[in-house]
């Protein structure tokens, strides 16, 4: 709890907007707190003269801030003003910034007809351009580095064709696409361009040794000072140092695309340029928040100029392959490629690089061979090309091919430092180790970035070629060297140790988190729990691998050591927020929301109010289906940060099931509607504009078409999805789910089968599979299905669950006691694994009723309405078993609870009037058939029901006439029999 608030302390209070108000008492404060006045993000100092001190973390308020979180509360705007009017207002000089929070494939790829030759034709055409550029005044000083400008020959057969004619996108071309797509992107403009200031403002370039290897992104504000001919000269400097192959070049080449986007932002080439720098440079970068600000920052300036041009595709590329989404980029560089493969595209020459890259990872040596080859042919004399595509033939035993590779390369650059490596590798192969040898020692003696496999394969050998040569001091300096590039290498490590080296173990903790971060992104989660599992032994004070090896333990569907690995983070740093939000989440996916909402006060009690805990939240209260809730906390966090894709769709979900589950009998109760439905649209759209590589987001918008334009419009935008992300299972789940919702089962179990056959292990895809057989009635092959989905995690009871219930609804006729004895089982077990699991107390209450253990089923029911008060079926399932005890008086109490939750039942009321009329209440009986009447006139149960109160009451009559009408309304009813002679009985007497 929090101290105690003394009431006579003045506080100041400095808003988001940097004005100072006060001073206010303690209680005014707290109230502001309750009431949504303020939001917890506000600084606060005590009157007259202490220090500002975050509100969330001021422990007199704790209290109010938990109660605004467990209450929360819309702002009253009228109250705003109020205090506004009764305060003294201190505008600061600079108010200050919030921050942010941070398949196989052998197709052979199609040619690019005549592309090399407007290559030639482009970087020719530049340099003449470039030649006129007006020279500097005199003591002016140079705007950008000065590298000399490649002259015509070879060293310019460089990347680009004639921009004026083809490439650059005219003003004009722009105006007409935007027109087309201006309904969906155009509102988003804004949006947009603050976000990418807000990316900026975290951004900070400085020189490469300090911070070394950075991404640097355009800096937006800057003042434009260059002609365009001097943009031309950067654009060709950067191209020449792209074209010589070495990291350091490319990263060099940021400098002069940065410049120039900001002195021609809308130059899509430049932009693009930037994007596919950025993508070679992304493997040897810290690979940070702010290196991957910088990708979506570019990204976002290509979609706002064109958000359908094949740059903006090329960048939005880029960004999925740094965001660990390589499927979905692949189809997006796919796309790009089969549908340009007729026009001139400047780019095209990375995106073959890209796609061999991809498929190299997977291991298709084959196929990326053929796109390495299209690479280096679009893009003649490229360095880095020629050295992946030299590699390729290496791994695949092509030492001739290599060979001649690697000697291509000198030939161009006699230096080049991974050509040296590879050619010292290929003599080792061929000739013999003397000249191996010379190539590794003047490969060494360069400084110089090279992949990391390729280099340490490199140092190895070179290693053993020394220890073989007996000279071990250089072998061991050799060995130094390489552990500072791979702390963590096994084999180098051990001739380290051998040569009486020390394992020193100098940043393995960090090169282990990086590399499962490697793993993570690849969707390897399973190599990437156990490389962050390794860092956290080295360092137990590092919060962070434990973090990531719960994330990574949770993909694989290992929920309760995911648990055990949240927990050792937060004890790490009992601080850190993320941890607690991630606890919360894992929890209320196991439907235990008390203690996700426990976790997320310990949470703030620990570090304060702030987006993680709210965002959570917000999650918590959705996954309660408390979708109002769920939108107040979102909407909460999303003033804290506006830019959160994740929260945008959650937001745009609750609306969208608000909107469709929501009457519409008033003028009221339509508005309403609308405003749910137009917050839908808001939230999506900005969600798919900010991530559109993001599934989520893109399956959340199609949500709101369906909403907004029905079945079809969503339907074939699902289809869209697929076929621009063909390798991007989540749209596919999307759209097997949506042909649930549509009842469209046997399309949805031909969708989920097509994924469990690529994907045996996807859980979503079996539970969808089972699902959808159940509901064609192929009940033994739901059971597999459900079966397979508990096998990959015993600690998730859903699959249980969900294949006892099938055993309780289907027992079928023979050994139907042996089925509801077998279900029971599985609902014990599911109980014992997860107490908080919906309903199974209910289920376990069913099973005792079927099997006459009436007491038990009562106790169970119990339990069941302590958790779940608001739900109507505890006292459904109590009223029939006191109804089987011929308890008629408990019966038609539990009876008029369950319709209270239920009252649209006619059938409860009929059954209710049943245990009314035993208990000899006719008169309450009565009453609760004439309400059944008015719901549904022509259910027929309702005049039996009445004519077994007509006869007890002695009017035979009315009896004999309800009990012929029910008859005539159910003709073929299963008791007309017994009813026929009831007539009979009646009229004869």
């Amino acid at each position: 709890m929090g101290k105690r608030v003394n009431f006579n302390d003045q506080w100041r209070i400095k808003m988001e907007n940097g004005q100072i108000k006060g001073p206010f008492p303690s209680e005014s404060i707290s109230k502001m707190i309750v009431e949504g006045i303020l939001s917890g993000q506000e600084e606060v100092a005590q009157h007259p003269s202490a220090e500002w001190r975050p509100l969330s973390k001021v422990h007199e308020f704790y209290e109010a801030l938990l109660e605004s979180l467990e209450n929360p509360t819309e702002r009253d705007e009228k109250k705003a003003l109020k205090m506004d009017a009764e305060t003294q207002i201190q505008a600061q000089s600079t108010p200050k910034k919030a921050p942010l929070k941070e398949e196989a494939d052998d197709v052979e790829p199609k040619p690019i007809p005549e592309f090399k030759d407007d290559i030639k034709q482009f970087v020719q055409d530049e340099i003449k351009k470039a030649s006129n550029a007006p020279a500097l005044v005199p003591g002016q000083t140079p705007r950008s580095p000065q590298l000399p400008v490649a002259a015509p020959g070879a060293e310019t057969d460089a990347l680009l064709k004639a921009r004026d004619e083809q490439l650059t996108i005219e003003m004009q071309q722009l105006k007409t696409i935007q027109a087309r797509e201006s309904k969906k992107f155009i509102p988003f403009v804004a949006i947009i361009l603050a976000v990418i200031v807000g990316f900026y403002f975290l951004l900070s370039a400085g020189d490469k040794k300090s911070n070394g290897w950075v991404l640097i992104a355009p800096n937006r504000g800057a003042e434009k000072k260059l002609t365009e001919n001097e943009v031309r000269i950067l654009k060709t400097r950067a191209i020449t140092l792209i074209k010589s192959g070495t990291l350091e070049n490319t990263r060099d080449s940021q400098k002069f695309l940065a410049q120039a986007s900001e002195n021609a932002p809308n130059d899509l080439e430049v932009l693009g340029l930037l994007c596919v720098a950025y993508e070679q440079l992304w493997p040897y970068t810290k690979q940070n928040s702010n290196d991957l600000k910088a990708i979506t920052m570019v990204t976002q300036m290509s979609r706002t100029i064109n958000p359908i041009s094949n740059y903006s595709d090329t960048c939005q590329s880029v960004y999925l392959l740094a965001k660990g989404q390589p499927r979905d980029a692949r189809g997006l560089i796919e796309k790009t490629l089969d549908q340009q493969a007729g026009e001139r595209f400047i780019l095209f020459p990375f995106l073959y690089l890209m796609k061999g890259q991809i498929l190299e990872e997977m291991q298709n040596h084959i196929s990326a061979e053929a796109y390495y080859v299209e690479a280096v042919k679009s893009f003649p004399g490229w360095a880095w090309a020629e050295f992946a595509l030299a590699r390729s033939y290496y791994k695949q035993g092509k030492i001739n091919e290599a060979k001649d590779a690697y000697t291509n390369i000198l030939r161009d650059y006699p230096e080049y430092k991974g050509a040296l490596y590879g050619m010292g590798l290929v003599e080792l192969k061929t000739s013999g180790t003397d000249k191996a040898l010379s190539y590794f020692t003047r490969a060494y003696a360069i400084d110089g970035k090279l992949p990391k496999s390729f280099h340490m394969d490199a140092l190895q050998e070179y290693m053993q070629l020394l220890i073989s040569k007996k000279d071990s001091s250089k072998a061991l300096d050799v060995g130094q060297f390489a552990l500072t590039i791979s702390p963590s290498h096994r084999a180098i490590k051990e001739l380290v140790m051998s040569l009486g080296g020390e394992d020193r173990g100098n940043n393995q903790s960090a090169e282990l988190v990086f590399l499962g971060d490697q793993f993570a992104r690849s969707g390897d989660h399973l190599a990437a729990q156990a490389q962050y599992k390794a860092a956290f032994e080295f360092d137990k004070s590092n919060a962070e691998p434990a973090l990531k090896a719960a994330k990574s333990l949770w993909a694989i569907n290992q929920s309760r050591e995911a648990l055990t690995w949240v927990d050792r983070a937060i004890k790490a740093d009992p601080k850190l927020s993320q941890a607690y939000a991630q606890k919360a989440d894992y929890l209320s996916q196991k439907y235990a929301f008390g203690e996700a909402s426990k976790t997320l006060q310990d949470a703030m009690r620990a570090g304060g109010l702030n987006f993680d805990v709210v965002k959570t939240q917000a999650l918590v209260e959705y996954r309660k289906n408390s979708m109002n809730t769920a939108i107040t906390y979102g909407e909460k966090a999303i003033k804290m940060y506006d830019a959160d894709t994740e929260l945008l769709s959650l937001i745009a979900n609750a609306n969208i099931n608000l909107f469709l589950n929501s009457p519409s009998r008033t003028k009221e109760e339509e508005n309403r509607k609308a405003k749910y439905l137009e917050d839908a649209q808001k939230y999506s759209s900005k969600a798919v504009d900010l991530e559109p590589g993001k599934p989520e987001a893109q399956i959340t918008y199609s949500k709101y078409l369906y909403a907004k334009q029905g079945n079809i419009a969503a339907e074939t935008n699902f289809k869209k999805l697929i076929e621009t992300f063909p390798y991007t299972i989540d749209y596919r789940l999307g759209l097997a789910d949506f042909y649930e919702l549509q009842e469209k089962y046997r399309s949805a179990s031909e969708i989920y089968a097509q994924i469990v056959e690529t994907d045996p292990k996807n859980k979503k895809a079996l539970m969808g599979l089972a699902h959808s057989n159940q509901f064609m009635n192929e009940i033994k092959i739901a059971q597999k299905y459900y079966m397979d989905a508990a096998v990959l995690d015993p600690s998730d009871v859903e699959p249980l669950f969900a294949t006892a219930q099938l055993e309780l609804e289907n027992p079928g006729s023979k050994d139907a006691s042996a089925v509801i004895q077998s279900a029971y089982k599985k609902f014990e077990m599911v109980k014992r694994v997860n107490p908080s699991y919906p309903r199974i107390s209910y289920f376990l209450a069913r099973c005792h009723f079927e099997m006459g253990e009436f007491d038990k089923a009562l106790e169970m029911i119990k339990d069941e309405k302590t958790k779940n008060p608001g739900i109507a079926d505890p006292y459904l399932l109590a009223a029939t078993v006191y109804n089987a005890k011929e308890q008629y008086k408990e019966c038609a109490a539990e009876y008029s609870q369950g319709i209270r939750l239920r009252p649209t039942s006619a059938d409860l009321y009929v059954k209710a009037a049943n245990c009314y009329r035993k208990s000899d209440a006719f008169d309450i009986a009565a009453d609760m058939l004439d309400i059944a009447r008015q719901k549904e006139s022509g259910f027929a149960p309702i005049y039996k029901e009445k004519a077994y109160i007509m006869e007890a009451q002695g009017d035979r009559k009315s009896a004999r006439e309800l009990f012929q009408l029910y008859i005539e309304l159910s003709p073929n009813a299963l008791d007309r029999k017994q009813i026929e002679d009831k007539i009979s009985s009646l009229r004869g007497n």
